[in-house]
């Protein structure tokens, strides 16, 4: 926020006083309209054209409650803290959406303001700060709308409102391209991953084509504590494409390396699918197992085995505990799964070896615009007395 700026109550831009989302019993969402859930709030800062839940909603609640481009959403509650006035922005579409009784809708008068710089300065730690503000904690952490409403936040000219979002706005308008560029080419890997399986039928098993990674000890790791660091947490789920990593300083189990290129294998809760390539060579938490194929030009088969829903309901089968079960490597890599003729592998690497380098660009470059779009709003939502904490883009590319 720059410091010439003046606050005024949030409800001074608002083209409506705040909403409530719908309530309507799970056992009653089969059709009708699609309805905005908590689980989309929370898994998406910009709210896409996607499949939703859907929920029968008669014309004068539809007319109350429908969505519309740009309309931002809250939290109205959440089990933490921080999640209470989580915020979301509405995407187009091309169907009327709703949204469920946990999030407030506030819809800004475009004459006023321009809905994406309040969104990104909501998102941004100043913002994030500021909303803190309003949080009550009783059973859950939540806001009121009203409270919402009388929130003061800043008011640059319109025009420059509209600087701000635009640049910001376009830099994740590319970052959405790459990501669904990604998803088409992992679907397409995993298509033709499938389609070799069906046409063979030799067996064998997994130790045969990959190898475990020998662990390394904790202090060894700790000695390089600025390498990256993966852990479960950092892996999203049935997504082969590992893109986040924090740092080893920050972690007290980093006690395996990998290598960029290396397959990453979370054993605990294995049903989540938590399988994938690694992009960047560092160490990884004990509950992430390292493999490596057993030889060359074996990469790109390996990695779509290990990530296979054959692979991962077996570890899913094996695996012991209750409340983190965990899969037992050696129990997972004796597995007999299909193994192709060398010949077919090859063959199938030689169209998955390109696909899966133009993924692993594109999600480089989600990391450094990412990194972009996170400086300039600092730079442009925080006083400038600040100093800037963010590392630089060209150290992340």
């Amino acid at each position: 926020m720059r410091t010439t700026w003046p606050d005024i109550p949030f409800h001074d831009v608002f083209a409506e006083p705040t909403r409530n989302g719908v309530s309507v019993a799970s056992a009653e969402r089969a059709s009708g309209t699609p309805m905005v859930n908590m689980g989309e709030l929370f898994d998406y800062k910009r709210i896409p054209d996607m499949s939703l839940a859907r929920v029968p909603l008669d014309e004068p609640e539809l007319s109350r409650s429908t969505l519309r481009t740009h309309d931002l959403l809250f939290a109205r509650r959440s089990l933490k803290w921080d999640g209470a006035g989580k915020c979301s922005i509405i995407l187009s579409a091309e169907e009327d959406r709703t949204f469920e009784s946990s999030i407030i809708r506030v819809r800004i008068d475009p004459t006023l303001a321009d809905p994406r710089f309040y969104f990104y300065w909501f998102t941004s730690e100043v913002g994030h700060r500021r909303i803190g503000t309003i949080v009550e904690q009783v059973a859950v952490a939540g806001i009121r709308g009203s409270d919402l409403g009388r929130l003061l936040v800043p008011y640059p000219a319109p025009e420059e409102q509209r600087r701000i979002a635009s640049g910001l706005w376009a830099i994740d308008d590319r970052i959405d391209i790459n990501w669904r560029l990604i998803k088409t080419i992992e679907r397409s890997l995993r298509a033709r991953y499938s389609k070799l399986i069906y046409e063979h039928a030799d067996t064998g098993h997994i130790d045969t084509i990959a190898s475990l990674v020998s662990s390394v000890k904790t202090k060894a790791a700790r000695r390089h504590a600025t390498l990256p660091y993966i852990g479960l947490e950092h892996m999203p789920q049935f997504h082969i494409f590992l893109g986040e990593w924090g740092c080893a300083l920050d972690s007290k189990t980093a006690t395996r390396a990998f290598l960029s290129g290396d397959v990453l294998f979370g054993r605990i809760r294995p049903y989540l699918g938590k399988v994938g390539l690694a992009l960047t060579s560092g160490v990884c938490a004990q509950s992430v197992e390292v493999l490596r194929p057993t030889e060359d030009g074996l990469r790109e088969f390996v990695l779509l085995l290990l990530a296979s829903p054959e692979v991962i309901n077996y570890a899913d089968q094996v695996s012991t505990g209750t409340t983190m079960p965990q899969a037992p490597w050696d129990a997972v890599e004796a597995f007999e799964v299909v193994v192709p003729p060398r010949r077919a592998i090859d063959n199938f690497s030689a169209v998955a070896r390109p696909l899966i380098e133009r993924a692993s660009n594109a999600v480089r470059e989600v990391r450094v615009l990412t990194a972009l779009r996170e400086r300039l709003a600092f730079r442009e939502m925080t006083p400038l007395s600040q100093p800037h904490p963010c590392p630089t883009v060209e150290a992340l590319a």
